[in-house]
């Protein structure tokens, strides 16, 4: 017995002081993290959430086109432009890109594009996504670094942001 009692506090005093791993950090998003059929449980804007089905809509968000269709009633699916996900911002951007035109200044024609700029992020199987509440319009040039956008995933009265929480859905026109 004398001879496993100084083992045993040798070991037990070799795992007192060894060092645990440091934790891993969650691995970084990829685009294909949000692209999807998403629909919408709750939305907020202007100071007000909204919750019924009847008033929210159910998103497809796809690279080349990204849109939207109601909850409930009719399936109408309206295409908002392209869509443009940079894993390398922190928080990640989402931005709608609408259609390009060109706006006369002066003489000359300048090319102006359409964008409602957001920030989006993964809670667990959901998604939270902070968006401009209306289209914004710039010069095209400036769309790689848009830099009027959500900061925060917190929405306050007054503020020109829109902010949904959704869950993964099982395909376009989905109305549960």
């Amino acid at each position: 017995m004398r001879t496993t009692l100084p083992c045993v506090c040798v070991l037990l005093a070799a795992t007192a002081t060894s060092v645990a791993d440091p934790p891993k950090a969650p691995p970084k998003p990829k685009a294909d993290d949000f692209y999807g059929v998403w629909i919408e449980e709750r939305r907020e804007s202007g100071g007000k959430a909204e919750t019924d089905p009847f008033h929210l809509l159910g998103w497809d968000l796809a690279a080349a086109d990204g849109g939207c269709w109601e909850r409930r009633g009719e399936s109408v699916y309206s295409s908002l432009g392209k869509l443009r996900v940079r894993t390398d911002k922190d928080p990640v951007w989402l931005d709608f890109i609408g259609e390009t035109y060109k706006q006369k200044v002066g003489d000359g024609w300048v090319e102006k594009v359409a964008i409602r700029p957001g920030i989006v992020k993964r809670d667990g199987k959901k998604l939270v996504w902070v968006w401009a509440n209306g289209w914004m319009v710039g010069d095209l040039k400036d769309v790689p670094d848009w830099s009027k956008r959500p900061t925060s995933f917190d929405v306050k009265k007054g503020d020109p942001w829109e902010k949904m929480v959704l869950y993964p859905g099982g395909g376009r026109y989905a109305q549960d």
